[in-house]
């Protein structure tokens, strides 16, 4: 009974991190992750498996992701689910606009965890974010991508982005 119970203490103990992600895999599986946003700091991809609509009432539209965020500077790799959502009665493209927010895009993002480079987990507390972006931002292309891979559309200008 002992040595059963003391192999049940260990399993538990174990911690398990069945989807974890390294660099080497988001970049040899375009396929699945698209990158959308590269600068020499960070990289921004979409798990294109994952994308799925929440709501779609036109002008009304909700859309959901899970993405990944690399960080080259602190050599880490962070999860978020991302939900985006469009209002297209918004959907002006005029230059005084500055946020995404301008144009109807209301982002939310939840922290799920957090990798090095090579995929070793690294303990983290999750956390929620909904400040919006700036037209032009990784979470506009996000936006822009989800909405054309959701629609068969760009919901507006690609900025000269030529990753997506």
């Amino acid at each position: 009974m002992k040595r059963l119970f003391l192999f049940f203490f260990l399993l538990l103990s174990i911690p398990f991190h069945t989807s974890a992600i390294s660099l080497d895999e988001l970049q040899d599986n375009p396929q699945q992750y698209q990158m959308i946003y590269q600068s020499s700091e960070h990289a921004l991809f979409v798990d294109s498996d994952s994308i799925e609509s929440l709501r779609y009432s036109p002008p009304y539209y909700t859309l959901k992701c899970t993405s990944y965020f690399v960080d080259y500077l602190y050599n880490v790799i962070g999860s978020f689910t991302m939900n985006i959502s469009y209002d297209i009665s918004y959907r002006d493209f005029n230059p005084n606009k500055r946020k995404i927010s301008e144009l109807g895009i209301y982002s939310s993002r939840y922290l799920e965890d957090i990798w090095s480079l090579n995929g070793n987990y690294q303990p983290s507390s999750p956390s929620f974010d909904n400040r919006n972006g700036y037209i032009g931002s990784p979470f506009y292309h996000v936006a822009n991508y989800l909405f054309y891979k959701a629609y068969d559309e760009y919901y507006g200008p690609r900025f000269g982005n030529t990753l997506y």
